[in-house]
């Protein structure tokens, strides 16, 4: 199995991430960040059209997103890499939760960040919070995400991953 084989069609080499990379934003991600988008998280997360089943079980994913989205300043140093990382784990936690993620989930995901960037304060191009970027990781992703398991494993440590 080779890279060009597991890595979504919609991915490009500037949204690959390396497994030390992915490290990096996860803990920057979780760092403690204030908030400065003038956004109600509850008005937005109610007002975004749920057309998809398992709406309510997918509401934490929803907050986490907006956790994500929310901490701008980590979009400042590599918005693509910040949203390829966003994408894994939004891929993740629905699989998580409701045992696949299907076209429709990530068509609302890339909905509601739209929104939140229109809603917010935030215009410019560097804290755009992956409006446009997120990564399609629905389908085809598979054997992908076992080799991401497996380099977390120091496995496959050089091959670069979304």
């Amino acid at each position: 199995m080779t890279l060009k084989n597991i890595v979504p069609k919609e991915a490009t080499d500037k949204s690959l991430l390396t497994y030390v990379k992915y490290l990096n934003l996860k803990e920057r991600f979780n760092n403690t960040y204030t908030i400065n988008d003038s956004i109600d998280p509850e008005q937005l997360i109610n007002d975004t059209e749920f057309n998809i089943p398992n709406k309510r079980i997918l509401r934490p994913v929803f907050d986490e997103l907006l956790r994500h989205i929310r901490n701008s300043g980590v979009f400042l140093d590599d918005e693509d890499k910040s949203c390829s990382y966003i994408s894994y784990i939004l891929s993740k936690d629905v699989k998580s939760k409701v045992g696949e993620y299907k076209t429709e989930t990530f068509d609302v995901f890339k909905k509601f960040v739209n929104k939140y960037s229109k809603q917010s304060n935030h215009k410019t191009k560097e804290v755009d919070a992956c409006n446009g970027s997120l990564i399609d990781s629905t389908e085809d992703t598979q054997d992908f995400f076992q080799v991401f398991k497996d380099s977390k494993k120091g496995i496959f440590q050089t091959i670069e991953l979304i």
